[in-house]
């Protein structure tokens, strides 16, 4: 794709409001907001077995890298000249996103970590689960 594609990114823990503060920087920034876990669902659905009701297994990450490279490519063609800001990364490491993405589009103008205590996390957990008491490992 090359090296003058605008990009950054934005990490934290669950429930730390990633995805509320790379929403805020893409409408700052003329940006747009490349959630990860969009472009996996929409994976989902693309490599889903018809016979089936849903997708099984893991997304492989070339499939997610592919769909990505393809919203830019399509934003490109349009004359669309945007930044983008991903909202997480779903591979295994950061450093296997960030080298990936320095191939792909050049250096990051930014990597913005969102840093949150794990009591404000679980309080934003409990607001999206109806106030619930008790905070799982597994919800923050």
């Amino acid at each position: 794709m090359g090296a003058t594609t605008q990009w950054g990114i934005v990490t934290a823990r669950p429930h730390a409001g990633r995805s509320q503060l790379s929403t805020e920087i893409a409408r700052l920034t003329n940006g747009k907001v490349i959630n990860m876990d969009n472009v996996t669902d929409g994976c989902k659905k693309r490599l889903k077995d018809p016979e089936a009701d849903e997708f099984e297994g893991e997304v492989p990450i070339e499939e997610v890298q592919k769909d990505i490279c393809a919203i830019i490519a399509a934003d490109r063609s349009s004359g669309c000249n945007v930044s983008y800001v991903f909202d997480g990364f779903n591979h295994k490491k950061s450093s296997d996103f960030i080298s990936w993405a320095v191939a792909e589009f050049g250096t990051p103008a930014f990597w913005l970590p969102v840093m949150c205590t794990k009591e404000t996390a679980g309080i934003a957990w409990r607001k999206l689960n109806d106030g619930a008491e008790e905070v799982t490992e597994d919800g923050i």
